[in-house]
């Protein structure tokens, strides 16, 4: 972009601004004005192959003035743009980057159209991330245009004919690779739009967090992130914190993440009792203990600590709900808040006793259901799925009940069946970062309905069946996999044959759950 600002141009937009606009007006002569803008923009030269040549219009790359006289040419051009075309429901821009969405693809095109036309320096183009990167199971990825440690997840919808674009971010010290369609350690992954790259950069802010940013270093990113304090917020251009009411410091999420002064930043190891708050659930080891707060004091989820306060009894709000809910009530579709894309093979939903709603999804042995959604996703150390399930089959087997191999690789979670003609047993568990395994079982009776819930909360893995559970440590989180959650077949696993009924996943633990634990 910055090639192609036409110098001239650009630089009497500024003139007119600041001698002929409602800018304050410099204390200069315009002319003395314009003679320094061409002193330093103009005449620009460069070496290439051991020759000399010189710029003969256009920003020179590497210039200080580049961005700077970029964003003023394409600003200029975006308000003549909107005093003839309706400013889309959703609009931003950053020097020639738009991010815009449109109620329509007539929309989009048509906006494109009007920019274009506006100047023969404007040449933009339309990025659509899920028009290449749909694959044959319903998923696919898409690197992100700005940036190396933010990727484009793109899966179909609730309606399962529109396509859904959703932003997914690298764990930290990660860039996305889209040659392997993961995220890999930033010095083994080449991206050229990484911002460490850009002269004079030393910092540049994380894409979901206000307060957050990570250090350029040698043209590199660092391993770790930076964090602002309380009520700051990173800026781009300054390249520094400065205050910001508005901005909570949320950016000290696990314990790679530290203050400028390298002071670690610990986790509240403290969650609130439900409609008690005289009360707070302490984490040891994975273990929750009930324990009381000094008197005169209530337990503040915000302070993570008991502070001075009256006791009384509270209602505590679920906060944690679904992110897949598949009731199988009447189909297979997702029913959470925000539904996602589910694709089902062979899937009935019949009528038979004992299931929550009446009726059960039915898997025949050849049947299966994909939820796209899961694919890709860094579940960290919270993670909750639960459902029911009842074998139609005595045959003996180990049988997939639900994991995320549906991309014939081994799935890093999941709950399977095996059964002999004498003895059944579930299996639950996962596959950590560190490549460590935490595996349960258990025993099951024949012939009947079987809740089940699989929990990683901290370092407390659980297994629970009809009530009973099985506990063991895992403090690694959760092994990262580019496949999706499938129920009824797995990789080397024997397709299910039976009912499964009432499937709840969550990306944290309800309090109904978490109570369960409490020693």
């Amino acid at each position: 972009m910055f090639t192609n600002v036409p110098l001239d141009e650009t630089i009497g937009i500024c003139a007119d601004s600041l001698y002929h606009g409602s800018l304050a007006k410099l204390s200069f002569p315009e002319h003395i004005f314009l003679e320094l803008m061409n002193l330093t923009t103009k005449s620009v030269e460069f070496s290439f192959n051991g020759s000399m040549y010189r710029q003969i219009d256009g920003v020179a790359m590497g210039s200080p003035l580049g961005p700077i006289l970029a964003n003023i040419f394409v600003g200029f051009q975006e308000q003549l743009l909107f005093e003839q075309w309706p400013k889309p429901m959703c609009y931003f821009r950053y020097v020639d980057a738009i991010f815009a969405i449109c109620s329509s693809s007539t929309e989009a095109e048509g906006l494109l159209r009007h920019l274009n036309s506006l100047h023969t320096s404007l040449n933009f183009t339309i990025e659509k991330f899920c028009e290449a990167c749909i694959v044959d199971t319903g998923a696919g990825y898409y690197r992100h245009p700005l940036r190396c440690d933010v990727f484009v997840h793109c899966a179909q919808s609730g309606d399962n004919r529109t396509v859904m674009a959703t932003l997914k971010e690298c764990p930290v010290g990660l860039y996305w690779s889209q040659n392997d369609l993961t995220c890999r350690p930033h010095y083994e992954v080449d991206c050229p739009q990484d911002p460490c790259k850009q002269p004079g950069r030393i910092a540049y802010r994380e894409i979901f967090s206000c307060a957050a940013y990570y250090k350029c270093l040698n043209g590199s990113r660092a391993m770790t992130r930076s964090c602002c304090d309380d009520k700051f917020r990173f800026d781009e251009i300054s390249q520094k914190c400065v205050p910001d009411e508005i901005c909570r410091s949320n950016c000290h999420s696990n314990s790679s993440r530290f203050f400028d002064s390298d002071f670690q930043v610990p986790l509240c190891t403290m969650r609130a009792v439900e409609n008690d708050d005289s009360f707070y659930l302490q984490e040891v080891h994975g273990y929750f203990y009930r324990m009381p707060c000094p008197s005169g004091t209530v337990f503040s989820t915000k302070a993570c600590s008991c502070i001075r306060g009256k006791r009384k009894k509270t209602v505590m709000k679920e906060v944690c709900e679904p992110f897949i809910y598949l009731p199988f009530d009447t189909d297979w579709n997702d029913h959470s808040t925000h539904p996602k894309g589910v694709g089902a093979k062979s899937l009935e939903i019949i009528s038979v006793e004992g299931a929550v709603g009446g009726s059960a999804a039915y898997f025949d042995g050849t049947s299966s259901a994909t939820v796209w959604a899961l694919n890709n996703m860094h579940f960290g150390s919270n993670f909750t799925i639960s459902f029911r399930f009842r074998s139609a089959t005595r045959d003996s087997g180990q049988f997939a009940l639900v994991d995320n191999s549906d991309c014939e690789k081994s799935a890093t979670f999941g709950v399977a069946l095996d059964q002999t003609k004498r003895a059944s047993f579930l299996y639950g568990g996962f596959i950590l970062e560190d490549n460590s395994v935490s595996r349960l079982n258990t025993t099951l009776k024949h012939n009947q309905w079987h809740d089940v819930k699989l929990i990683k909360s901290g370092s407390r893995v659980e297994l629970w069946v009809d009530g009973h559970v099985t506990t063991k440590l895992g403090h690694a989180d959760i092994k990262r996999l580019d496949c999706s959650m499938t129920i009824g077949k797995g990789t080397n696993l024997d397709p299910f044959v039976g009912f499964i009924d009432d499937l709840r996943f969550y990306k944290c633990t309800p309090f109904k759950h978490l109570h369960g634990k409490m020693a």
